[in-house]
């Protein structure tokens, strides 16, 4: 596309030579507009790939790219960590929606920050409960090590908030180990959970 004859000359030569730079320049322009939006296209893919990163495991993820049509895996051994808030109602009835959920935001906001430090996989949250669990979808040998320490972690966590924040919450934490079947279930709104005899852990 840099290529110009640039002919100087009255005749029929210097017209199609002026003819053939304007096609040059218009296919330059015309490369110009597709790469912009390719670079469009691959920034809208990342953040759409980003998203989707925020609510599944990675591998789940790349198996759903791949459009595998069942995610459906048994673990022999995972270890699944329930948790609620202590005084909830008593917190919730003393603020308005909005104060509410931005401290609830806060304290689980730091919960996901743990997650960084550990192999261990948010599954989801219910109102004030969290389920995570560790071992899947990758298995990982020391699951219910890793769990135990992001419990402290949790402890220690809501203790800054309640110091922050001027709050009195406890957290209640059931942990679990045991078999479990893990899959993908939704087509509105796609989810992965947990079944099994884990699901029956004592919070």
């Amino acid at each position: 596309y840099k290529g110009r004859l640039r002919l100087k000359r009255d005749d029929e030569f210097g017209q199609l030579g002026e003819s053939a730079d304007q096609m040059t320049e218009d296919l330059d322009r015309s490369h110009q507009a597709i790469q912009a939006h390719i670079a469009e296209i691959k920034r809208e893919r990342e953040k759409s790939d980003n998203l989707l990163l925020n609510i599944l495991p990675l591998s789940i993820a790349e198996r759903l790219k791949r459009d595998e049509v069942t995610i459906a895996d048994q673990f022999e051994y995972a270890t699944v960590l329930f948790s609620d808030l202590v005084g909830f109602t008593t917190f919730s009835a003393k603020l308005s929606a909005e104060q509410l959920v931005k401290k609830l935001n806060i304290l689980y906001s730091k919960f996901d920050d743990l997650l960084d430090k550990y192999s261990i996989e948010k599954i989801k949250t219910i109102g004030d409960a969290l389920m995570l669990v560790s071992g899947v979808p990758v298995p990982y040998q020391e699951h219910a090590v890793e769990m135990a320490r992001m419990a402290f972690d949790m402890i220690d966590a809501l203790a800054e908030f309640n110091r922050v924040h001027n709050e009195s919450l406890q957290i209640r934490i059931g942990i679990h180990t045991g078999p479990v079947v893990a899959g993908g279930i939704g087509k509105k709104k796609f989810v992965y959970d947990l079944w099994g005899e884990i699901g029956r852990a004592h919070v």
